[in-house]
């Protein structure tokens, strides 16, 4: 689309992006095949089954979870993963139970390819770990954020959230659901900054 030599000819720059993970899945810590499963907050009604567009996000001593995000917009290839205090609404309640203490380490998953249910076993078995990205101290008081990571345009960025194994650490318990359309921003997203064309 020649993009490149558009922003190549202008000083301007762009605000930072929010994205959030369209695809959230849970895997058993016990499982040496790590098969992926979804969680969701489906309900029967009058004309069919509802599945709202909220994602469980569940990190116990039991269980991990994977987080997929997508990487569209041209040149916003400076990524920082952030977690923010969720807030109940009228609209909207994140069922949040978190734990006193929750060392949670942010892996980088082997893995560059879509994960669908609608590409074949793409959404069977997690990634191998490629290597940790930051370990984060989640609470329903405070803003975290890791630092930035590259993230290139149309890629795919895999991350999985396990608790810490440290033995200093006495508990580790995540447990809330979240929805990208919510007001205020709440839970865990991908902050995507503008980098500009060399």
């Amino acid at each position: 689309m020649n993009l490149e030599n558009i922003l190549r000819n202008t000083n301007h720059s762009f605000p930072p992006i929010t994205n959030f993970p369209q695809v959230v899945l849970q895997i058993s810590n016990n499982d040496s095949l790590r098969r992926m499963a979804e969680d969701d907050r489906g309900h029967p009604t009058s004309i069919g089954a509802v599945y709202p567009d909220d994602r469980h996000v569940l990190v116990t001593s039991q269980t991990s979870t994977i987080l997929h995000f997508r990487h569209q917009d041209f040149a916003f290839e400076s990524c920082m993963l952030n977690f923010e205090p969720l807030a109940r609404t009228d609209s909207f309640d994140p069922q949040v139970k978190l734990g006193s203490s929750n060392h949670v380490d942010i892996w980088v998953l082997d893995s560059s390819t879509e994960i669908s249910r609608h590409i074949g076993n793409s959404w069977k078995f997690a990634p191998r770990r490629r290597h940790k990205l930051v370990t984060m101290e989640i609470s329903q008081q405070d803003s975290i954020a890791s630092g930035h990571f590259h993230c290139p345009t149309n890629q795919f960025t895999t991350l999985e959230l396990a608790c810490s194994p440290s033995p200093s650490i006495s508990s580790c318990d995540v447990d809330f659901w979240q929805d990208q359309r919510v007001n205020p921003r709440g839970g865990i997203f991908l902050i995507q900054s503008f980098t500009g064309i060399d």
